[in-house]
């Protein structure tokens, strides 16, 4: 019976040191001797690509190089627990989840890391691990938590449009925006309350690229307003900075993309290369143009053939009294004369 029993202890002693090695959290140390080849290779004057080989030999484990998101539905539950402890937690054997238990022998899990404001996320090597851990449950220091559904947009380029009515044609923006080149995906509202319907405003539009397409580049800047129905909407692309700055209400952008028809009621903006007026200040050179039926380019009323003779004479008067202030007016009656002169020595010579 004591055989028995020592040998019992001895296999739990064994478990108990493998657990424990599984879920130990460190910061791998390389051997020596490889510390020291890299040391003999700066000495000697080496290249980098010899020097990055011998580190990555120096370390004892392969990096992980895992692109996918994963998110855990954990909440603010561990926003003051330190990621070491949630690392051992999800490494052991007591995680109970057969799908992570099978992609941990497969190295298919990268990293794991806190998110701002909540949640936990997982990077995945492979789209067909991010779909088998989907909506599947995992327990961390005690609690059970479940994988949110795998993003798969995650890596995808959208456009956010503000002040979008529930009434919109977006079916007819998607056109447009399909006839630009843009290649629409995935279209919804940013917010919603599955349960009763309700949306917020905000319309996003996600596209086939991973980058900004290149019609929604305008004047060499993300697109940030959209016109549509002779309506402007503020719009902002992903990772685009935001300005310094709002536009005031009415004003059009010089980086907005227009997808009204021809028979639109607005005026088209003016172009930015046009000249402006000598007169102008360069504040009023440089302001937007505003959309409003009052806020057109106004022009100056043409003069009329009748005014400009009634202007002519009245400069014609201010002359001849010019003139007579610096005693000319002599010289401006001799000058009146000449034509009759010049007539009456013709009429001589022809008798």
């Amino acid at each position: 019976m004591a055989d028995v029993l020592s040998q019992q202890e001895l296999l739990r002693r064994d478990h108990a040191e493998t657990e424990a090695a599984r879920r130990r959290v460190e910061t791998p140390k390389p051997l020596a001797c490889d510390i020291e080849a890299i040391e003999r290779q700066y000495a000697a004057g080496g290249d980098w690509s010899f020097i990055a080989s011998r580190m990555e030999q120096a370390r004892p484990y392969a990096l992980p190089r895992a692109r996918y998101d994963m998110v855990i539905d954990t909440g603010r539950t561990f926003a003051k627990t330190p990621l070491q402890k949630i690392m051992a937690s999800l490494s052991g054997k007591s995680h109970g989840s057969d799908v992570l238990e099978r992609l941990y022998q497969t190295y298919e899990i990268g990293q794991v890391s806190k998110l701002p404001g909540g949640n936990l996320r997982v990077k995945v090597k492979s789209k067909e691990a991010c779909i088998l851990l989907e909506r599947t449950q995992v327990n961390i220091l005690g609690g059970v938590f479940r994988f949110k559904e795998f993003d798969v947009l995650s890596a995808k380029y959208f456009i956010d449009i503000s002040n979008v009515d529930s009434d919109t044609n977006t079916d007819l923006i998607l056109e447009r925006l399909f006839l630009l080149g843009c290649k629409p995906v995935y279209d919804t509202f940013r917010e919603v309350n599955l349960a009763t319907g309700l949306t917020s405003a905000t319309w996003r539009v996600y596209f086939l690229s991973n980058s900004c397409p290149g019609a929604l580049m305008i004047n060499g800047s993300v697109c940030d307003q959209v016109l549509f129905d002779n309506k402007l909407h503020p719009a902002h692309g992903k990772n685009a900075p935001y300005q310094s700055e709002r536009l005031p209400f009415g004003y059009r952008s010089h980086h907005g993309l227009d997808l009204s028809t021809s028979e639109s009621e607005f005026p088209p903006p003016e172009p930015a290369t046009e000249p402006a007026p000598a007169h102008a200040p360069q504040q009023q050179q440089q302001r937007p143009t505003m959309y409003a039926h009052a806020a057109g380019t106004t022009t100056m009323p043409k003069q009329t053939s009748l005014q400009k003779a009634v202007k002519e004479v009245k400069n014609r008067e201010d002359q001849l009294q010019r003139g007579a202030q610096h005693g000319q007016h002599l010289a401006a009656n001799q000058l009146a004369k000449l034509p009759r002169r010049s007539l009456d020595l013709d009429v001589q010579r022809l008798e």
